[in-house]
């Protein structure tokens, strides 16, 4: 996830009362919110944990008016918000390379895990064949040069 903007090049440059749009699902929206507290925006209460809302910013020192859209929209608000936080699936989408275009990324660490896209099964499946074929070859280098190619390597394989 990175925040990009069609207005400013750098974070500093964010300034009082400016717009910001982020994804309104609670997933998202969360993720994005802790985002722009990494970036130094805002600062919201550690007790909403990883899902945090509108509600739990406690500091918005620059008053920046924060938008609720859905997450495939961020990046068609560019034109009317100073920055956007993209999902970089849809980011990649709208013509970006985040690496390059966005003016602040996601470090990807530790608190990184709860994005991680998993492969689950149920219990009683756990030994399935078929199901552990689909990891394997879904877990192989010739995916992971597919993923690489198709988000501009925005997307960070786990395997």
């Amino acid at each position: 996830m990175g925040i990009y903007s069609a207005k400013i090049s750098h974070i500093s440059e964010i300034k009082e009362g400016d717009k910001i749009s982020i994804p309104n699902d609670a997933t998202n929206g969360g993720r994005a919110l802790i985002l722009l507290q990494t970036a130094g925006l805002i600062k919201v209460d550690e007790a909403a944990g990883l899902l945090p809302t509108l509600k739990d910013i406690t500091e918005n020192k620059l008053n920046l008016e924060i938008i609720e859209v859905d997450a495939s929209t961020t990046a068609r608000t560019l034109e009317d918000v100073t920055c956007a936080v993209i999902n970089s699936g849809f980011a990649v989408d709208a013509g970006f390379t985040p690496k390059e275009d966005a003016i602040f990324l996601e470090t990807i660490d530790d608190n990184s895990r709860p994005y991680i896209n998993i492969i689950a099964a149920r219990r009683e499946d756990k030994d399935n064949e078929v199901l552990k074929r689909i990891v394997e070859l879904y877990q192989s280098d010739k995916v992971k040069e597919i993923i690489n190619r198709l988000y501009k390597g925005s997307q960070v394989t786990t395997w």
